[in-house]
């Protein structure tokens, strides 16, 4: 009885983690250049959103994470949240979907995105656009993040392995800004659309190098 509720608890799991990787690819229309060469997909958490781009021909496609919570059985490259374990240009493109929060340093994760790709990078990303949006990211982080991450693991549908969803920042529209320039990453373009009017954002940016503009 157990194992069929898990398996139908793990069902259920992967058919939403599919529609909203569905959603979110329609939203940023796989924003990262050409679909040739190979992809990072850098904070790739349960792997869905790696599937979604295998689905509409981006391949070959890596998987690289600070823990492996992987849903669908593929294979996932682990790094300690700062260096990334890959060469200069290895990969035609990088996209990293709501993780840059999660970063001790983002700046040096940006130039590590940027000295691992040869081409562009999309950053999708939460923003605020005042304390009470600041407040409801704290709160959607645990309730869509630590805690069905924990109660999944509780039921046996993720691994036991330690939860890396813990924020080191939140950002505003200008802090992300702010943050890309510093990078020395030049914005080429944009898309934002608001959550539930609480102040909160949800935004895409396709960042390249200022190195290649020059």
């Amino acid at each position: 009885m157990g194992n069929l509720f898990q398996n139908k608890l793990r069902n259920w799991v992967n058919h939403r983690l599919r529609k909203r990787a569905v959603r979110l690819m329609d939203w940023v229309n796989l924003t990262t250049g050409n679909h040739q060469g190979p992809h990072l997909d850098l904070g790739c958490g349960t792997g869905h959103n790696a599937e979604r781009m295998r689905t509409l021909g981006r391949s070959p496609v890596v998987e690289c994470d600070v823990v492996d919570y992987h849903m669908l059985g593929g294979s996932v490259d682990l790094f300690d949240g700062r260096t990334l374990p890959y060469s200069d240009a290895q990969f035609q493109s990088c996209s990293l979907f709501y993780a840059l929060h999660y970063a001790e340093d983002p700046k040096y994760l940006l130039q590590e995105m940027k000295r691992a790709t040869s081409g562009a990078l999309l950053v999708v990303q939460s923003s605020f656009d005042h304390a009470l949006g600041q407040e409801v990211l704290h709160l959607r982080e645990f309730f869509l993040g630590r805690f069905p991450f924990w109660l999944l693991r509780r039921c046996g549908v993720l691994a036991e392995v330690e939860c890396g969803m813990s924020s080191f920042h939140h950002f505003s529209r200008t802090e992300l800004q702010d943050l890309f320039r510093s990078a020395r990453l030049a914005v080429q373009d944009h898309g934002r659309t608001r959550w539930v009017g609480l102040g909160v954002n949800r935004e895409w940016f396709l960042l390249k190098s200022e190195e290649e503009g020059t």
